[in-house]
């Protein structure tokens, strides 16, 4: 099982929350619910769910490919995202966290962290600051290693 993390650091325009130019499979069933349900959209995704995680890293322009601990500390991170509600139209420029979830069912999900926004499915929701926190800075821990 490999897992490659994609991380971006760049200007982003977050303007209506709307991606241009990527096109992004429908959210999985699973997903769907936990949103339903609750607001953690990640909360039942396990590692049995995952065949790769991957982030880009723009800056360096490679791979990083994670070590199946980290892929596991990814999952929980995951987990613990909460998200606050559909976000209002706003432009902001700083630091996204892009993480590509291949599923092992085939399916996959596209996950834009960029605080105070997470976008899942080219939708975007307002989310809690210290799951999105706590994302960026793992990712930064793997860039440093």
């Amino acid at each position: 099982m490999f897992f490659f993390v994609f991380f971006s650091e760049a200007a982003v325009n977050f303007s209506a929350c709307q991606s241009k130019g990527s096109e992004v499979p429908a959210v999985t069933k699973d997903i769907k619910e936990s949103l339903t349900e609750n607001d953690k959209p990640f909360e039942r995704l396990s590692s049995d769910d995952v065949a790769s995680i991957s982030i880009y890293e723009a800056s360096l322009k490679s791979d990083i490919i994670l070590l199946e601990d980290e892929a596991l500390q990814m999952i929980s991170l995951l987990n613990k995202l909460e998200v606050c509600g559909k976000a209002e139209e706003e432009e902001r420029i700083g630091q996204m966290v892009q993480i590509k979830i291949e599923k092992s069912e085939g399916s996959s999900v596209i996950v834009k962290c960029f605080y105070p926004y997470v976008m899942i499915d080219n939708i975007c929701y307002e989310a809690e600051y210290e799951p999105l926190e706590n994302i960026n800075k793992f990712v930064n821990n793997i860039i440093k290693r």
